[in-house]
């Protein structure tokens, strides 16, 4: 059975909070670059200031967050791929 729809999942609270570890995590000014230019291009709402750039996820809409969910993948892919074996 196939179902489409327009808009994607919702998304809990407890994702977006555990989504916000996951971009601590990952360490890698290219991905912030990468989050940073979708916020902008998305005309989302952010702040900048000495410590970095802020945004609320909560205000974000959540096709935007399952955008910046598959860059975090990409980038946590990658640094996965780098490290060395045991």
């Amino acid at each position: 059975m196939y179902i489409e729809m327009d808009e994607p999942l919702k998304i809990p609270n407890d994702d977006k909070e555990w989504l916000v570890r996951r971009i601590a995590d990952v360490k890698d000014k290219s991905c912030y670059m990468d989050i940073l230019d979708l916020i902008h291009t998305g005309e989302l709402d952010y702040t900048v200031n000495s410590n970095g750039v802020y945004f609320n996820l909560a205000s974000v809409p959540d096709a935007v967050i399952h955008k910046i969910t598959a860059i975090v993948s990409k980038y946590e892919k990658r640094k996965r791929q780098r490290e060395p074996t045991r």
